[in-house]
């Protein structure tokens, strides 16, 4: 029992220096600073996916042991699987987004009591991208690709455009100018998030 709780203080240790790693990296590609990125709550972001990815390599792990030719079949569909799925999100930015450390929330002022306490992320389909709130989405802004790549134009009556950056694992913005936007991941969630869940469990 001992030995299991050593290795997993170990695993989690190991996890804490990988994620504070990864964090600096993606300190350096966005342009913000380490203790900022901390605040906002990145790094729980981060650390809470390490920590389900080491959960799924524990029970691949043990179902080898037990059915390796069953296992062998199931981990090559789903590696295909997610590498299917990676390369078709790389042609479109189509996905639902979330937002993570904003500065002044805007759905935690109880005077705007339709936005109060909602789930707050980036909807981009069909041409479109929606600014919601729970249920309700407003217009933001179109996208389209044209041959420099994919761009964010204002709707109609506003004269403005920016560059969509995405990947399989967000978007970011950048503005004439080369003004970056703060980076929006992917959600993994396919529901609202109740407001009581932390950010970084989206």
């Amino acid at each position: 029992m001992w030995q299991r709780v050593s290795y997993g203080l170990v695993v989690i240790v190991f996890l804490f220096f990988v994620a504070l790693a990864l964090l600096m990296i993606f300190d350096w590609w966005a342009g913000d600073t380490f203790l900022n990125s901390v605040r906002k709550g990145w790094f729980g972001f981060i650390f809470a996916r390490l920590v389900a990815l080491s959960l799924v390599i524990l029970a691949i792990r043990r179902f080898w042991r037990s059915f390796p030719r069953l296992a062998a079949l199931t981990t090559g569909l789903a590696v295909l699987a997610f590498v299917a799925f990676c390369v078709l999100k790389s042609y479109s930015p189509d996905g639902v987004y979330g937002f993570v450390g904003e500065i002044e929330p805007s759905n935690n002022s109880p005077y705007s009591p339709e936005l109060y306490h909602k789930d707050h992320f980036w909807r981009i389909s069909g041409g479109k991208v929606q600014d919601c709130y729970g249920d309700i989405c407003g217009p933001f802004a179109q996208y389209k690709k044209n041959p420099s790549g994919w761009v964010i134009v204002a709707e109609e009556g506003h004269d403005f455009w920016s560059k969509l950056q995405f990947s399989f694992f967000g978007f970011r913005l950048i503005h004439e100018g080369g003004v970056k936007t703060e980076f929006y991941p992917r959600r993994i969630i396919p529901f609202a998030r109740p407001y009581w869940m932390p950010q970084w469990l989206q």
